[in-house]
Formats: C-alpha cells, structure tokens, sequence
C-alpha cells in the first residue's frame, strides 16, 4: 500500500480534509462516551451477575476472530474511509441492540458479534489512516494532538450521559448516542482515501501474527489488551459500586477525561524526544503500581482519586506506545497486514483471558475477584516495557 502523507500540526484547525475526519472521530468519541463507559453498569442493573457480563465481552473477542479472517477479501475492496464509513451502521445497531436485551435477552447474543464487525472496520480503517497520513518525525506530538481532541470533545459526555440515564432512561441514552453516529457520517464523506493493498491474505495476516520478529511487540500488546479489559469492565464495575451512582460515576469519568486531555498533549510531545524508553518504562512502573493499591481501596473517595491519578498516568503509557505501533506500521511492507493482525492478536489474547477471569468469579466471592483482578493487571502493566526491547526497525532490513 502506497502511503501517503499529510501533514497534521494541531490539524483540527488547518487541513480541511484532515478537520473532516477529526470532527467525525469527535463526534463518536463524543456519542459513544454518552454510554460506553455505562454498558456493564447497565447489564448489572439489568441483573445479569459478574460472570456473565464478562460472558459479554469474552463474545465481542471471540466473534472478531473468525469475522476478522473472513472479511479479508472484501478488506481489499475497501479504503479507509469506507471501512469507516460502514463501520458506523454497526455502531448504531449495536447501541440500539443493547437497549433491548432486557425485553429480547436473545440480543445479549447477537450484539457482541455486531460490536466485531464494528471494530473490524472502525479500527482497522482508523489505524490505516492515521499511518498513512501521519508525519513521523512528529509522530508523538500528532498523537497527543488527536487524542487530546478526542478527549476535549467527549469529556463530557459521561455526565451528560449519566444525567440522561437518571432523569430519562438508558434506552433514552442509547437512541441518542445512536443519533450522533447518524449525524457523524457526514464529515467522513469529506476526506481522501487510502486503498487496502490487493496483496492482503488470510495467510499474511497470520503471519503478522505469529512472526517471530515482533515478539517483543507481541507481548506487550497481550499486556495492553488483558489490562485494558479490567480497566475498562472490571474496575469501571467496581467504581460503580463504590460511589454508588450514576451521575456521579459519569461525573467522575468526565472529570478523569478532562485530566487525561491536558496530560495527553505534553505526553505527545515527550514521545517524540529521546528520553521516550524511559517515559513507557517510567509510567507503567506506575500503572503496575497503581493497580496494586487498588486492592486496599475500600472507600468511594480512594476509587475516586484513583481513578484520576490513573488519567494522570495513561495518557503518557498509551502515546508512547502507540507511538511504535504506527511506527511499525508504516515501515511494514503491508501495513492493512500489520494492523488486521494486531487486531486479531489482542482478541485471541482476550478470549483466553476472559475465559478465566469468567471461571474466578464463579469461584471466589465478588470481593476477592476485585482484589486478583487488580493484581493480574498490575502484572499486565508490566508487560508495556516489552515494548522497549522491540526492534523498531525490523522492516526497515527487509
């Protein structure tokens, strides 16, 4: 695939094709935040027990990995624009879905195969444009830039989001979610695309799955992947139930994103330095540690503060990171192939997780379950410094 670049400095504002794209990543970022930090609050209260919310997301991995193989042939129909194009149906049909699982649970089901499709297309057509149109030699700075847009854009949506699910309901919250997906299809109409190489096969996206020379790679995106399901499911559960509110829970995420928008801008600017294997070292020593406090946290006040300091911490992690993902993608010979296969590593790596985590909290009280998880994730954490030992060059030889 022939890349092309774009240049993105604080692109929002310049660029009109790159600004089109930017409000449309905004716009979902800002609809999806309404209610995606709520689903496993809402399947809680809807009463399906811990084990079977992790059920739910163990779906979404499993689902992804069999459809991710499958649609390699129409991948080299596509762009990245029409993949995300297509993606946005999904989006919609899955937050609809899920609104009705109480009165259809059949839907508990289907929906975690619609939300693979979804992130089938959306990342896969995310990651590709952005490493085509990226500048690397401020690849740090542009990724601190756009997630600090993001950011900006959906921080407050969780309380928003909350107060909708309080005064009205979480049906009310999803149809309006599903409305600003609509709406966000407009803006992806305005930008150029980049095509999928015809070279991509069933066989290649294996290979980067397996290839030897990504190991270090493939490490640390089985950390990021594990540890990214217990903050994302088990911690925001946990959250839930220390404060005991929704829109206070939405309020405190808001809060948290807010952090997380100011961090992430300077984070992008250190990752372009050269003191950048120290930062990813640096901060996961202090998610590990994090995680590990998170056991003795038994108040509503330490979930809190915790849940900020964590926003004061990842976004540094995440950009340096991703960082030499794109990095890796750019300089890979196919980069759809890298990008798939990725993809698809970080669900097979879930699915194995999930199965387990499913299997502990039908064995040991909700307490204890809290307390492993966060130690399993503390561990995790750890594995964002496999990155460092990386070969950045790796393709580069080739």
């Amino acid at each position: 695939m022939k890349i092309q670049h774009r240049h993105h400095h604080f692109h929002f504002f310049g660029n009109r094709e790159v600004a089109s794209l930017d409000f449309a990543l905004a716009l979902v970022g800002f609809g999806v935040g309404l209610v995606s930090v709520f689903i496993p609050v809402y399947l809680w209260q809807i009463g399906f027990p811990l084990w079977q919310i992790l059920l739910f997301y163990l779906l979404e991995a499993f689902y992804f990995i069999p459809l991710g193989f499958l649609m390699v042939p129409l991948f080299r129909r596509l762009t990245d624009k029409s993949m995300l194009l297509l993606s946005l149906p999904f989006f919609i049909l899955y937050f609809l879905g899920v609104s009705y699982i109480e009165q259809m649970p059949w839907l508990f089901f289907l929906m975690p195969a619609v939300f693979s499709i979804r992130g089938l297309l959306f990342n896969t057509g995310y990651h590709l444009d952005f490493s085509a149109a990226v500048d690397g030699k401020n690849l740090g700075k542009e990724l601190g830039a756009r997630y600090m847009i993001s950011s900006l854009f959906s921080l407050v949506a969780p309380f928003i989001g909350g107060l909708i699910i309080v005064f009205l309901s979480f049906q009310t919250a999803f149809y309006i979610t599903a409305f600003i997906l609509l709406v966000a299809i407009l803006p992806l109409l305005f930008f150029p695309p980049h095509h999928v190489s015809p070279k991509l096969t069933v066989k290649s996206v294996w290979g980067a799955i397996v290839d030897k020379r990504l190991k270090y790679n493939t490490l640390s995106n089985i950390g990021y992947a594990n540890e990214f399901i217990v903050g994302g499911v088990v911690w925001k559960l946990f959250l839930f139930l220390a404060i005991g509110s929704i829109e206070q829970f939405g309020g405190l995420v808001s809060i948290s994103l807010l952090v997380s928008a100011i961090v992430t801008y300077f984070a992008g600017m250190v990752a372009d330095g050269r003191r950048k294997r120290k930062e990813l070292a640096l901060t996961s020593g202090l998610l590990s540690g994090l995680w590990i406090t998170r056991t003795i946290t038994t108040t509503a006040l330490g979930a809190a503060i915790s849940q900020i300091v964590l926003h004061l911490i990842y976004p540094s992690l995440i950009v340096v990171w991703t960082k030499e993902f794109y990095h890796l993608a750019k300089t890979h010979p196919n980069p759809t192939v890298f990008i798939l296969g990725r993809e698809i590593l970080l669900r097979i790596s879930r699915v194995a997780f999930i199965g387990l985590l499913i299997l502990l909290a039908v064995l040991v009280s909700q307490s204890a379950f809290f307390a492993i998880c966060f130690v399993v994730a503390g561990i995790f954490s750890l594995f964002f410094m496999f990155s460092n030992k990386q070969d950045k060059k790796v393709f580069e030889k080739v």
